[in-house]
């Protein structure tokens, strides 16, 4: 039983994730996520979908419209991103827990 449930549980534990602030060129282009969003500097926020990199201008999808923002106008982007700490306290969690119930 114990077996099975680590089964289970591993694939949903190794792929944790935490929202906040990323470096929007680096990002989008590095890990091409399929969504953002982006604060604007007059606090409106913009959730892109399928987001790209242009030069310096980041734009992505809005319904079915692609948009672009300069970079004058961003005030911060975010994102889901790895929590590798938070992947590794629940495995470590999970394991114990296992162990224990033997």
């Amino acid at each position: 039983m114990n077996t099975r449930l680590a089964t289970i549980l591993m694939p949903a534990v190794l792929g944790c994730t935490t929202f906040g602030p990323v470096d929007p060129r680096t990002y989008v282009i590095a890990r091409r996520p399929l969504d953002i969003w982006v604060t604007r500097t007059d606090s409106s926020v913009v959730h892109f979908h399928r987001p790209k990199v242009r030069g310096d201008t980041l734009g992505g999808w809005i319904d079915n419209e692609f948009v672009t923002i300069p970079p004058d106008e961003i005030a911060e982007v975010r994102a889901h991103r790895p929590a590798p700490r938070r992947t590794e306290i629940s495995v470590v969690v999970i394991v114990k827990a296992c162990l224990r119930s033997r």
